[in-house]
């Protein structure tokens, strides 16, 4: 991302073919001048080949910290990049904040959403990230921080990570702890719920997730 006020902030995309000794001229992601956001460990490529970006964004981060989330989608590897439709959760302050994709194997993608009421979001995409579910709540207790999710290799389930807090929507100090939750159907109920770093006083947030092997993960 580039910064170049409060209300203009880019996401740009390039790559490296050779360990990231070099690195193509970036291409933007973001056509129009809004603030965008994206989270680390976010891009994700369906078995099509179509990239995802999923992204959340405001106007004028001065005028309004009412997040939208929309996912930019590239199907000719990152050069040229079309949005599809945004995502918003109306009767949150802080709306779809730093979602997170994962492809279902059904083929429907599947987005996790912070939200600032208290609880994770979730919405579907039926049509490879063009269009979007009304966002629901999960029975995953959450402050105001992101969450990462990936399959795991060796048994094809879903991992979550998040901060299991029961304590409210509140920002920084609820990040606590951090959490990882299982799902074996799908998205569609979460369990084998179990905290990664319990370490009273300290908080965790915007993670991401590297399967090392098959059963192992960074």
């Amino acid at each position: 991302m580039v910064k170049n006020s409060e209300a203009d902030c880019r996401v740009l995309y390039l790559t490296s073919s050779n360990e990231g000794k070099t690195w193509t001229q970036p291409r933007n992601v973001t056509p129009s001048i809004r603030y965008w956001g994206m989270n680390n460990d976010r891009l994700v490529q369906l078995k099509s080949g179509r990239l995802l970006a999923p992204l959340w964004f405001v106007d004028d981060w001065r005028k309004s910290h009412h997040t939208r989330g929309v996912v930019f989608y590239s199907d000719d590897e990152g050069q040229t990049w079309k949005a599809g439709s945004e995502v918003d959760i109306p009767q949150g302050p802080r709306g779809v904040d730093e979602p997170a994709v994962v492809e279902l194997k059904d083929g429907r993608v599947l987005m996790m959403i912070r939200s600032d009421l208290g609880k994770v979001f979730k919405s579907l995409s039926s049509d490879a990230g063009l269009s979007w579910s009304q966002p629901e709540a999960l029975p995953l207790e959450s402050p105001t921080a992101p969450g990462s999710i990936a399959r795991i290799p060796s048994t094809g389930d879903l991992l979550f990570i998040w901060n299991n807090s029961p304590k409210g929507p509140k920002h920084t100090q609820d990040r606590f702890p951090l959490t990882a939750a299982i799902s074996q159907d799908e998205g569609k109920t979460w369990g084998k719920i179990k905290d990664v770093d319990a370490t009273p006083g300290f908080t965790y947030a915007y993670t991401s997730l590297t399967f090392l092997t098959p059963k192992t993960v960074l």
